[in-house]
């Protein structure tokens, strides 16, 4: 009977995931590439579908592939198409909630903030989008990559001397960032440097 109820509870334990055991996480691992392997053949579908203008069935078939495998690095992608056939439809909000998911699942990948400022852009609220972004640089300073996207705001209104400021303060709290290369490009931030 006592051995009973530690069967009982380790498997409970397992059920919600406090114990992994080898043949779970190779289960796991199995799904995942197939969850990735379908999550991606439904957002090729999604990216036709982009293609012909038919948003609201690119957006069915994103939130699918989100399903497969969210919160995951490649899911970043999905994130992106969604909120193309988000703005697509009209909703602008949903839109920038998905490209914000796209920067916290990759938030190296300086394809998805060019994307949010091209957004702003589009919607003519870059002005909003900068005061926000300053007001959240206010409380959080040592935020890298909110610099690198404030500096590209500033860029997108041809406002260099705030860019390359901004720019600086982002280099200065990651001097190995991942955009490096695309801010010398664009800038003279690194001339001398």
């Amino acid at each position: 009977m006592y051995k009973k109820h530690w069967v009982l509870i380790g498997l409970f334990l397992l059920g919600i995931g406090f114990i992994q055991m080898p043949c779970v996480e190779a289960y796991t691992q199995l799904n995942a590439h197939y969850y990735v392997s379908n999550a991606s053949v439904i957002a090729n579908q999604a990216e036709l579908a982009l293609s012909a203008g038919q948003y609201e069935k690119a957006r069915v078939l994103l939130t699918d592939a989100i399903r497969y495998c969210p919160n995951q690095p490649a899911t970043a992608t999905f994130y992106s198409r969604l909120a193309r056939a988000y703005f697509g439809l009209g909703h602008k909000e949903l839109a920038f909630a998905s490209l914000m998911q796209a920067i916290r699942l990759q938030p190296t990948f300086a394809v998805y903030y060019q994307e949010l400022v091209q957004a702003w852009l589009q919607t003519g609220t870059i002005p909003q989008a900068k005061q926000d972004v300053i007001s959240y640089l206010r409380m959080n300073p040592e935020e890298g990559h909110v610099w690198f996207l404030l500096g590209l705001l500033y860029q997108a209104t041809s406002e260099e001397t705030a860019m390359i400021t901004a720019w600086e303060q982002h280099l200065r709290l990651n001097p190995r960032s991942p955009f490096r290369t695309e801010i010398c490009q664009h800038s003279s931030v690194c001339v001398g440097k």
